[in-house]
């Protein structure tokens, strides 16, 4: 009897289906991550979690859609985001399993570029890099995306790279940056780059197997994005429900009214490329639960916004406010605290600098009224350099000519979450484009300052007082040729508001040194003409760009600067250097102008 039991349990366990595992599906799916090839599969069970409704990404080389039909039949309650560097067929693209979504990429780039697009994955798996170092770059541009405990496995790491790691092998680069996270001495590792630093806080546990690496996440950052992508990336991480559009501007061609001359015609063309000939769309949106910090830096969800960078269309996106990681990715420290009501976002990088206010902040304020209208409770949210709660006085007396009052005015020390936020377009972006919409806010500045009674002088030089960066190193001959002409010398910076914008409001010739203080052109109510003396390494174009859209005849004598910008690139130092007018090549130039005007 016994022996007939037996017999008949050995008969049940042979015929009984064999339980489902990773490798099983992958062999009968003929990938070569199975156990009849490279082996990975039975790891890949082991080191992975993945919970219900998770994203999975799989960038595959070989034999991609029964990869992602091999994990999406082991994981049916995650989604397959399959990635293949050659377009799937029809009949392939037929048989991937529901979950599975299929994409084309043939580089990192656009990996990257794509998974943006995503909500933040729990596994990414790299088998689909070619060479050691395209692996490496991208882990790099890649891990960030991941959500907080998911795991990043990074396949065919080559001979060397398990024996000790090849010079730019990812191998190298986790070691080194496992290194960093243990490193005591502060300096060594502030030495260190930000990326690295970032990448290195970033990871929690590292394994290594043969040729297969699984890196687990911690933390999260933030994904910075560009305007013509952000209501793309918003709806796609955070919900099509979080934001909406209160205004918008359409985008229209450039005009250009206004004359130009210069001493060097050559550098003028070099500086004047980078304007473009297209106004970009303007738009004003209301985000709800989103976060403010100092600097201008704001985000809603995991989404980095645009409006928290000075020059938002630059490929690589910088801010001061943030602590850069990866190509596409920031970090800002510090715990959010609750704000109720709703904020009109009117901070930038450098909060207090007088011409960053005035041709970023108030440039915002053409979506105000809109906004106003939308939310009556409306405030203004701001943060200042300094760490006070209070701006600056030139701020709130720029902000009450506009209707802006002091008790409406939130000034940040640290990120607050707020409720709503309205956020709205640079209409100056010094110097790719001037809306001719940022008029408008600073036309009501000027009509509430502007006490036309009081004379001003019709001919001004605008001159910079000792202490200043960008200094004329001769500017006493400078000024000296402008008195002899009729000009009365002004320091704006020992004026109040009000006094600068009557003089800028009615003088029919301005000149001075290209500066911030020259910003105040912005307040001009009619064309006039404008005569700049600025160094060679001053790259801004604000006046320009005021000229061009107002119609002002302008001048520019570029002057040798003591230090020169790089052919290739650019130096801050050399932006902030002083220089020289040069007297024998440009004072007869000079002196003819100013006889004429």
């Amino acid at each position: 009897m016994r022996d007939a039991v037996r017999q008949v349990l050995r008969l049940w366990r042979r015929q009984r289906p064999a339980p489902q595992t990773l490798d099983r599906i992958g062999r009968r799916n003929r990938i070569d991550q199975s156990s009849a090839g490279r082996d990975h599969l039975r790891r890949y069970e082991r080191e992975l979690v993945v919970p219900a409704g998770g994203l999975i990404v799989v960038w595959a080389r070989r034999r991609p859609a029964q990869t992602a039909n091999t994990f999406a039949e082991f994981y049916p309650h995650a989604r397959v985001l399959l990635l293949s560097r050659k377009q799937l067929s029809d009949e392939a693209r037929a048989r991937l399993r529901p979950g599975v979504e299929a994409e084309t990429v043939v580089s990192v780039d656009a990996v990257d570029q794509l998974l943006v697009t995503r909500p933040r994955p729990c596994v990414i798996i790299d088998s689909g890099s070619i060479r050691d170092e395209e692996r490496t770059q991208a882990f790099r541009r890649l891990f960030l995306h991941l959500a907080p405990g998911g795991v990043y496995a990074v396949e065919d790491l080559q001979a060397e790279e398990t024996a000790g790691g090849a010079p730019g092998s990812v191998r190298t680069l986790l070691t080194r940056l496992v290194s960093l996270t243990h490193l005591t001495d502060a300096e060594k590792l502030a030495a260190q780059p930000s990326a690295e630093r970032e990448l290195a806080a970033s990871i929690d546990r590292l394994a290594v197997h043969g040729r297969i690496a699984f890196i687990t996440r911690q933390g999260s950052h933030l994904v910075k994005v560009h305007e013509k992508d952000v209501e793309r990336v918003l709806a796609a991480r955070v919900g099509s429900d979080r934001f909406r559009r209160i205004e918008m501007v359409p985008a229209q061609r450039r005009a250009v009214l206004g004359s130009f001359w210069s001493n060097n015609e050559e550098h003028s063309r070099r500086l004047l490329r980078d304007v473009r000939e297209e106004i970009p769309e303007l738009v004003a949106r209301v985000h709800s639960d989103a976060v403010c910090a100092p600097r201008g830096v704001a985000w809603v969800g995991d989404v980095l916004l645009p409006e928290s960078y000075t020059q938002p269309w630059r490929i690589n996106l910088f801010s001061k406010g943030t602590v850069d990681a990866a190509k596409g990715f920031a970090r800002v420290a510090g715990t959010p605290r609750r704000l109720d009501g709703t904020y009109f976002h009117l901070d930038n990088e450098e909060p207090g600098h007088y011409g960053h206010f005035t041709t970023q902040d108030l440039a915002k304020l053409w979506a105000w009224d809109a906004a106003k209208t939308a939310y009556p409770d409306l405030r203004v949210i701001a943060s200042n350099l300094a760490g006070s709660t209070e701006l600056l006085p030139f701020q709130y007396e720029a902000l009450a000519a506009f209707g802006i009052g002091r008790a409406d005015v939130e000034v940040i020390t640290g990120p607050v979450r707020v409720e709503r936020l309205v956020t709205a377009t640079q209409a100056f972006q010094n110097p790719r484009f001037l809306s001719p919409r940022a008029f408008e806010p600073w036309g009501r500045v000027r009509e509430h300052l502007a006490d036309r009674a009081v004379p001003v002088p019709e001919r001004v030089f605008i001159g910079r007082s000792s202490g200043y960066t960008r200094r004329c190193r001769n500017d006493a001959a400078v000024e000296a040729i402008f008195a002899e002409h009729g000009y009365e010398i002004v320091f704006p910076e020992k004026l109040t508001l009000a006094e600068q914008v009557r003089i800028f409001d009615r003088a029919k010739v301005t000149a001075g040194y290209g500066s911030s203080a020259m910003l105040n052109l912005v307040y001009a109510s009619s064309p006039g003409t404008r005569i700049l003396i600025s160094s060679e390494s001053y790259i801004a174009l604000n006046e320009y760009l005021l000229g061009a859209v107002r119609g002002d005849a302008m001048h520019y004598f570029w002057c040798p600067a003591d230090v020169a910008q790089p052919a290739n690139g650019f130096s801050m130092k050399a932006f902030f250097s002083d220089f020289e007018f040069d007297l024998a090549r440009d004072e007869p130039a000079l002196r003819d102008l100013l006889s004429k005007v």
